[in-house]
């Protein structure tokens, strides 16, 4: 039984009663276009190859001339949308079930902050609204260093037509998804956000694993009614 939220091994449907009526019903979401979204995914993964970044930082330059796009940074809560993401992911099967984003064109250093006595680097890419592309990157160094991503989901975007950015992180073998914003999400909006993910004060909204060999990933974290 997972602390989060009291589910823990749950498939993808069986955990998420109100999924269910948005997948099975048919009037939400259309499986077809969310199938034809993720082989367009997997197609452009294909040319740019879809991996998470080296969790290092050594390399990295601090940003210069790199201004802001001016935001609201709204967030969403939005159910559907995250289905969108949910049952792509799902459709990639059990070799490819990582959350898919592409190699950022380039990387820099934004600034660095601490969240409570972890140091962190805050890692900027701009953003290929074409693609899955990385956003930002929190980076924590150290033994167990964690990488938390913020990307433009292009495949929730196509879907429920606006623009989707998700916040995630893969971690002990699971996706942690976070938060989700239907703006381009700005350094300041996100670094409260990720203090407390560090500081662990904010828990995934969803966690999702696949086991090995498994038919079907399983949701073992969740709080689902952040999501309407």
């Amino acid at each position: 039984m997972d602390p989060w939220n009291g589910y823990g091994g749950r498939s993808l449907m069986a955990g998420c009663p109100p999924c269910v009526y948005r997948l099975t019903r048919g009037q939400r979401v259309n499986n077809k276009k969310i199938m034809a979204a993720s082989w367009v995914a997997a197609s452009m993964c294909a040319v740019a190859w879809c991996q998470a970044p080296a969790a290092t930082t050594a390399a990295i330059a601090d940003c210069t001339g790199v201004t802001e796009a001016k935001s609201k940074s709204r967030q969403t809560d939005d159910l559907q949308t995250f289905m969108f993401t949910a049952v792509s992911l799902e459709n990639r099967g059990e070799a490819r079930f990582h959350a898919q984003y592409v190699t950022p064109p380039s990387e820099c250093v934004f600034g660095r902050f601490d969240a409570g006595a972890t140091p962190v680097e805050a890692i900027y890419s701009p953003v290929v609204e074409d693609l899955q592309t990385t956003h930002w990157r929190f980076h924590v160094p150290g033994a167990q260093p964690r990488d938390i991503i913020v990307f433009y989901d292009g495949n929730a975007s196509l879907m429920s037509k606006k623009t989707i950015f998700q916040v995630v992180e893969e971690r002990d073998g699971s996706i942690l998804f976070y938060s989700m914003f239907r703006d381009r999400p700005t350094y300041e909006a996100l670094k409260p956000l990720v203090t407390s993910i560090i500081d662990g004060s904010l828990k995934p909204v969803v966690g999702l694993r696949w086991p090995p060999g498994a038919k079907e990933p399983l949701m073992d974290a969740y709080d689902i009614k952040r999501y309407k």
